[in-house]
């Protein structure tokens, strides 16, 4: 939108310009700016259609819709999710399933200013915010399972 205004003040600028070039006496310089001027407000007014990103569909609107609907009426207190660092590994509870997760089958660890992220070998991965450690030390956490990838070893940490 901001790109068509433009383009319609260049074409204002440039036919006011051409026209005071027309008049008398006729100067050949503010004919060539206006004329540059009025072509460029053209331009401007046309491309803009280009640079304005597509609009999504009413579809896709709907779905999101529906998928927040759905999300507001799961109860999250159920649905937690307990991911235990131990000596002989990774135990992670949700609900009555409880997996089991060797130090081994880490492949590599990442850490960010409030999350870490842990990729196992298949196609596997604990995002874990540093908000929900519940004991341990946060600065250490990430060189320890670094440690127990790089050792092959289930250490405790």
């Amino acid at each position: 939108m901001r790109y068509r205004i433009y383009g319609v003040f260049l074409l204002a600028l440039g036919l006011l310009t051409l026209i005071l070039g027309l008049m008398p006496p006729r100067t050949t310089d503010v004919i060539i700016v206006g004329g540059a001027v009025i072509i460029a407000g053209l331009l401007e007014f046309t491309l803009a259609r280009g640079r304005t990103p597509p609009r999504i569909p009413a579809s896709c609107k709907k779905e999101a819709q529906k998928a927040l609907e759905l999300r507001r009426t799961i109860d999250w207190e159920k649905l937690k999710t307990t991911i235990r660092f131990e000596d002989a590994g990774i135990t992670i509870c949700a609900e009555e399933n409880e997996e089991h997760l060797s130090y081994t089958r880490i492949k590599s660890a990442f850490e960010s200013l409030h999350l870490w992220l842990v990729v196992c070998d298949d196609e596997c991965a604990l995002l874990l915010q540093k908000k929900d450690l519940r004991s341990g030390n946060a600065d250490s956490f990430l060189s320890d399972i670094i440690s127990k990838m790089n050792t092959g070893t289930d250490a405790s940490g």
